[in-house]
């Protein structure tokens, strides 16, 4: 499980990230956007946080600033992978939402609401961040005979992605996909990655 200490390193890591010769005159914040400085929200002792950070610049990026941005977006895609790994293990194998992820006393019967959260609910909202637009695609959905047998959640999945794609494509940022498999999938070209079944498809593996 990714623990706060790591999360607060990946944090660090950003602080630097945007210099003087990197950061574009500021410009104004969307109505629908949070400004960088508003308060975050505490998550419940063992759910991972998300990374709060500065946008991106809208130029090309020097190749210092990627690699530090695609590591902490990278980050982001590790985070959903082992929360839906322990998800599954309460959920008598299946993978859910990521609603459910943040809620689970709401999907999985019996689940007490006393304990923690398998991911930071805000996770559910799919707001780009890191400059780069999220998804989750779910997969094949467990049948009702499955769910009733397991008394698992009604939502259960067979499997899911999660794919993460730079806003702009002048940044030369890769993209991301993680699924249900275990894989982390990229795209040098930065498009959307494709997603067939709940599945990265095709997927190019980060070693």
């Amino acid at each position: 499980m990714l623990r706060a200490p790591l999360l607060l390193a990946a944090a660090a890591f950003l602080s630097p990230m945007l210099d003087a010769q990197d950061v574009p005159a500021p410009s104004p914040t969307p109505a629908a956007a949070a400004p960088e400085t508003a308060p975050v929200a505490t998550p419940a002792p063992g759910a991972a946080a998300p990374v709060a950070t500065p946008q991106p610049p809208a130029r090309p990026m020097s190749p210092e600033v990627a690699r530090t941005l695609e590591r902490n977006v990278l980050l982001v895609a590790q985070t959903v992978m082992a929360a839906e790994r322990m998800y599954a293990a309460a959920n008598h194998g299946f993978f859910d939402t990521l609603h459910c992820l943040g809620v689970p006393w709401e999907c999985i019967p019996g689940f007490s609401a006393e304990a923690a959260p398998f991911l930071d609910p805000s996770y559910d909202s799919l707001e780009p961040r890191l400059g780069f637009a999220r998804r989750f695609h779910p997969g094949p959905p467990a049948t009702a005979d499955e769910i009733r047998a397991a008394q698992a959640s009604p939502s259960s999945l067979k499997a899911y992605a999660f794919t993460l794609a730079p806003q702009r494509s002048e940044w030369g940022l890769r993209s991301f996909c993680a699924d249900s498999k275990g894989r982390l999938c990229a795209r040098d070209d930065g498009a959307e990655p494709t997603v067939k079944n709940g599945l990265c498809d095709p997927c190019r593996k980060l070693e």
